[in-house]
């Protein structure tokens, strides 16, 4: 059983009133100071190359400003998928199925379509807000996560999207059939988790050097293919109507599965167990935020923020049974109308289960618990001033991802300090010494006065792409 009632918020409220160094959460990272300082200079370069388009354009802003519209991801090539879509006409909805396409070819130990997110919309012009929990509400029989990813990514379409479904595969396909290059994050995860991919066929057919399964894995600058998903992907691009796409998730299922467990499983796969709903919201003078609900942290999220905007309520202990989900990945698009979404998504582990199906290349996640299980995930969008500004903000990690996103809003709403800034300072008050597991990030973009600024933590995350 999991606890988090009124000492918890005590203590992570007093930490963002004081600006104090929070304790190390138990799955956070240990940044290594040169390997900040070289994420530093990166940075730093990826914001002079910025500055030089801008000054060809005519148009001078700080870098991380944008007029039209951004995608930020944990990958610049899925980044730039999102952008395009969104330079095609496409809504903040389209970019983020895009990008977390992107991201299940070239991201797998964070994201696949065989694992969960949960994502919030907030629509500019109606100021109203949506939110959808993609997570299975009944346990998985196998030692494998029920995947309902593409069964969320569907309903968004069918709900907000704009462009043709089939649009959305072309970046995540080619990626696929043609290859892509391992980047620093996952050439770090392949590190880390080489005892993982040793022991999966399906990982190892991928990361392995050779067929020698306690050999060398590739690493950062290494090309990969991944062909077999690159075919499932056109399959399911095709497949635009429930009963198909149904199907074609069906027989991606392993093949060794016990076909009395695979009957179950696929009974479970036809329900759809969510729908878009209405979010989490507390109002706060002229502050509102809206965040998820359901099986993820997002009452958490809520309880910091009344506390630290001074509008307390009795607390009340928030219990749950079973293992709490962390936050692999993060997405966020947005467009100057004040159109923004947030989504986080994980496979509950790195690599998830490793267990990847041999028909389709679906990398299954260990997300088993059902409704026994949470998910620290809470995407939040915040809308504040009199002239109708808006922020997305998500974090990465366990624990900490709700007092990560709250200090951040702490810090910018109250503590006036730039957005750039508000994200920095959280992070910095997240890291201790403890051993690493997940990292711990932050990303946030605010639409203000038509113009797009975007902030992100030091270290390997968030790229960004904007127009």
């Amino acid at each position: 059983m999991v606890a988090l009632g009124f000492v918890f918020y005590e203590l992570k409220v007093f930490n963002l009133a004081l600006g104090e160094s929070g304790q190390t959460d138990p799955d956070g990272i240990q940044g290594d100071e040169s390997f900040m300082e070289e994420e530093h200079e990166n940075h730093h370069h990826e914001h002079n190359h910025e500055n030089e388009v801008e000054k060809e354009s005519g148009h001078h802003h700080e870098s991380g400003t944008y007029h039209h519209a951004i995608a930020v991801t944990d990958s610049d090539s899925c980044s730039r998928a999102g952008k395009e879509i969104l330079q095609a006409g496409g809504s903040v909805i389209d970019a983020a199925i895009t990008a977390v396409l992107c991201l299940a070819v070239v991201h797998p130990h964070t994201t696949s379509l065989g694992g969960v997110f949960s994502t919030i919309f907030y629509n500019g012009t109606s100021a109203k807000a949506s939110i959808l929990n993609a997570v299975p509400h009944e346990a998985s029989p196998e030692r494998f996560g029920v995947p309902v990813t593409l069964q969320g990514l569907h309903l968004l379409h069918q709900k907000f999207g704009l462009k043709p479904w089939p649009d959305l595969f072309h970046a995540a396909i080619k990626l696929a059939n043609e290859g892509f290059t391992v980047d620093a994050a996952l050439g770090q995860a392949l590190e880390i988790h080489q005892h993982v991919v040793h022991s999966s066929v399906g990982l190892c057919k991928l990361f392995c050097e050779s067929s020698n399964s306690s050999g060398r894995l590739k690493g950062e600058g290494d090309l990969v293919r991944n062909p077999l998903l690159g075919t499932f992907l056109e399959q399911v691009s095709n497949a635009n109507m429930n009963p198909t796409l149904l199907d074609t998730l069906s027989q991606s299922l392993p093949g060794d599965t016990d076909p009395a467990i695979k009957e179950k499983l696929i009974k479970t796969l036809s329900k759809v167990p969510f729908d878009v709903d209405a979010p989490l919201t507390l109002h706060m003078g002229e502050m509102t935020l809206f965040t998820s609900g359901g099986q993820t942290a997002g009452k958490i999220l809520k309880d910091l923020m009344q506390k630290t905007s001074g509008n307390e309520t009795t607390s009340v202990d928030w219990t749950t049974g079973g293992s709490m989900a962390p936050v692999g990945s993060n997405v966020i698009m947005a467009q100057s109308n004040g159109h923004i979404l947030v989504m986080s998504l994980s496979l509950n582990s790195s690599f998830g289960s490793g267990v990847v199906s041999p028909s389709s290349g679906i990398l299954f996640s260990d997300f088993v618990q059902g409704t026994d299980s949470i998910f620290w995930a809470c995407p939040a969008v915040i809308t504040y001033g009199t002239d109708g500004d808006v922020m997305g903000l998500a974090a990465t990690g366990g624990s900490s991802v709700p007092s990560s996103i709250a200090q951040v809003f702490h810090n910018h709403l109250y503590l006036k300090k730039n957005i750039t800034e508000s994200v920095l300072d959280s992070m910095s008050n997240e890291h201790g010494s403890g051993p690493t597991k997940y990292p711990l990030t932050a990303m946030a973009v605010e639409v203000e006065a038509e113009h797009l600024h975007v902030a992100k933590s030091i270290g390997l995350c968030c790229h960004y792409e904007g127009l």
